[in-house]
């Protein structure tokens, strides 16, 4: 395979990596419930929405286990100011299947991603391909992405309101995602400071792992021309 083209599957790749390692990390942080039981602690989520701190890590298990396929249904009975009712009404029992939707296709896509880039990497490399090529194509497929991310970072760490408005208009084809924090007890669970915390986590954690894999790249690179004239 001619280099210039090698190069390029490389870039295309790298840039696959990128995202699956997003998608990883999201999916790793949508269900670590410390990061719930901290951001319910320091927001007083409980008190304000009038719950036990039992009923509201009882509720939020549901929603995690319903997300993640392990429960079929968001039937949720708590005691909320003084009451017995059913935790989420049916506007957001309708939200939720939209996002456990798109949850789903992001981590087969995600991992989908990850394999076709392993296995790309382990032909080539096996192959006895230029290295220098593939290295070389990692690196920037890295860049390219992580230069758009940036950007996305940067507008999110700015207007998060904004960027958050924009994420559900376009993946999500209806407006079930407009809630009113008075009434809905879903939005007062993961209000907008809730997913500033853990998108701003999420972007963090993914940035050292492609850091330090794209290091590991530059070093391999390295070796690769020292060996290469010697």
């Amino acid at each position: 395979m001619r280099g210039k083209l090698l190069r390029i599957l490389s870039a295309v790749c790298g840039a696959f990596v990128v995202l699956g390692i997003i998608l990883n990390c999201v999916n790793f942080f949508c269900f670590q419930k410390s990061f719930y039981q901290r951001e319910y602690q320091k927001l007083d989520t409980a008190e304000q929405i009038g719950m036990s701190g039992a009923d509201l890590q009882a509720a939020t298990d549901a929603l995690l286990d319903y997300l993640r396929g392990r429960r079929e249904d968001l039937h949720v009975q708590a005691i909320i100011g003084g009451q017995q009712r059913e935790v989420f009404n049916q506007r957001e029992i309708l939200h939720m299947a939209d996002v456990r939707t798109l949850y789903l296709w992001a981590m087969r896509i995600g991992n989908g991603l990850l394999i076709l880039a392993a296995a790309f990497y382990l032909w080539a490399w096996i192959g006895g391909r230029d290295k220098a090529a593939v290295l070389g194509g990692y690196l920037q497929g890295n860049y390219i992405l992580l230069g758009l991310i940036a950007v996305l970072g940067i507008y999110a760490a700015l207007d998060f309101n904004s960027f958050w408005t924009g994420f559900h208009k376009i993946f999500f084809t209806n407006d079930l995602w407009l809630l009113d924090p008075r009434t809905d007890i879903l939005i007062q669970m993961v209000p907008e400071q809730f997913f500033f915390d853990l998108v701003m986590r999420i972007v963090v954690s993914a940035a050292v792992i492609i850091a330090i894999l794209m290091a590991a790249a530059h070093l391999a690179k390295r070796r690769q021309k020292t060996e290469s004239k010697a």
